[in-house]
């Protein structure tokens, strides 16, 4: 049976449709990409790989080692604690084409390879970060406009081009953290449970940090209230399937591994007895210094850039870049003044007409992961040695915070059927992604150069 023509152009718009909803993205994540790696090639060509160089006191080696080596040599310095176990056979298959380049197999030639291979691996997951972001913003806004500049504002912001070339653990906690929002928005709007995909996620994100596991937990539980309410027995039985799932198949999946990968026990061992050191200086030393630093630096510092200030620990070989200074170039200072705007044009949108009812568990979730945060870098994340004192190391813990931030600025689809309110939030967003993108930039260059002068 042939069919008529009116059938045929809806057919083909539908096509069409979901054609540009899968080029687009794809655009996105390559450009991203692209820019990502030449961020992180340039950081691996400044980098004294005989010295223990560190940009805000990240790891870069010892994660560099710990997931592109079957087992750490002596001359690493120590492991790292946080490794998605999954990632691991995918470290060293990267590793193993990096290292063929040098004839050698001096230490030197070992950590370049493997921060090669950790480098590819995290620019890879961080485009796919904005892929993911970009698929967020279009389920919560169902605007495709919109979709596209809030991915590029999260894709230029402070973690995406700062964790380009830093091949760290953060790099892959955004990524996971942004399938968790991804999976909990999807569920909330088609009012499904998704207990495959909650174990899943579960699964592949185990090992990473405490945020990983705490916040998609979070919404999981939320998903499970919406589903069975005052059903306690419901909400057992399921929670009980997907903690036994979970762990099983973690612990399966370890002690597979453990008789030929080394999965960085002793730098667990050091974590956890560092965890006395810096208790002491949060919110109980300082509550006033301590809430302000707080909402200055993780509801600003994950979208831009102050000044970078170099700082030296111990000799002229471990240096680290921090915040601690808060002075923004101009078109950072107009980015910051543009989130204001986003933030008193959201507001003004809420207060003339609230959310729907299944947004405000997306609300609740959002919110509770926030408070997570507050209350985990209450104690956890102040600088332990005495030049770091009362000083929270913001980059490092800024993933965590990034979407849920954004999500109280996104607005929903019932106040972008305004055509006004679309407009300017389009505006504004489009301002700020821009001057976002050159105060970045200019801060990534500030610490280029200066890591270049060091040597």
């Amino acid at each position: 049976m042939n069919e008529s023509p009116g059938m045929a152009v809806r057919n083909a718009g539908r096509t069409a449709t979901w054609l540009t909803y899968l080029l687009i993205p794809l655009v996105l994540g390559c450009s991203f990409f692209w820019m990502y790696q030449n961020l992180a090639t340039s950081a691996l060509e400044i980098r004294n790989f005989h010295a223990d160089n560190r940009f805000f006191e990240s790891d870069t080696i010892g994660f560099s080692m710990t997931l592109t080596l079957a087992r750490a040599p002596a001359y690493s310095a120590h492991r790292h604690p946080f490794l998605s176990l999954m990632l691991k056979p995918l470290g060293q298959f990267a590793f193993t084409h990096f290292k063929n380049a040098y004839p050698g197999r001096q230490p030197v030639h070992i950590r370049r390879a493997a921060l090669q291979a950790a480098t590819l691996l995290s620019t890879t997951f961080l485009s796919f970060s904005v892929i993911v972001f970009f698929f967020i913003c279009l389920l919560l806004c169902q605007d495709i406009l919109i979709a596209v500049l809030s991915a590029c504002f999260l894709g230029f912001s402070n973690v995406g081009l700062f964790l380009s070339y830093i091949p760290e653990s953060f790099c892959y906690s955004l990524f996971f953290f942004g399938l968790s929002y991804l999976l909990f928005f999807f569920c909330l709007k088609h009012n499904r449970l998704a207990l495959v995909g909650w174990i899943t996620l579960s699964i592949i994100s185990f090992g990473m940090t405490i945020p990983n596991i705490a916040q998609p937990g979070l919404c999981f539980l939320i998903l499970l209230y919406k589903h069975y309410g005052r059903d306690l027995r419901g909400m057992m039985r399921v929670a009980t399937i997907y903690a036994v799932v979970v762990a099983g198949v973690s612990g399966a999946f370890i002690y597979w591994q453990s008789s030929s990968m080394d999965l960085g026990a002793p730098a667990v061992d050091r974590t956890v007895k560092d965890l006395d050191n810096y208790g002491a200086w949060g919110v109980l030393d300082n509550p006033s210094y301590f809430i302000s630093t707080m909402l200055r630096q993780f509801v600003i510092a994950p979208f831009l850039s102050p000044v970078p200030e170099h700082r030296m620990l111990m000799d002229s070989r471990r240096y680290f870049f921090t915040y601690s200074i808060w002075e923004f170039t101009p078109a950072g200072t107009l980015a910051v003044a543009g989130l204001v705007s986003l933030l008193a044009h959201r507001l003004i949108c809420v207060c003339r007409k609230g959310r729907k009812f299944a947004l405000r568990f997306a609300s609740w979730g959002m919110l509770g992961c926030l408070l997570f945060n507050f209350i985990l870098h209450s104690y956890y994340g102040w600088g332990k040695l005495p030049i770091e004192r009362n000083r929270i190391d913001v980059f490092l813990y800024s993933a965590a915070w990034l979407f849920p931030m954004y999500y109280f600025l996104l607005p929903s689809p019932e106040e972008l059927a305004r055509k006004f309110h679309r407009t300017v939030f389009l505006s504004l967003l489009a301002l700020t992604t821009l001057f976002t993108l050159i105060n970045n930039f200019n801060a990534v260059q500030h610490i280029f150069s200066t890591t270049k002068a060091l040597g």
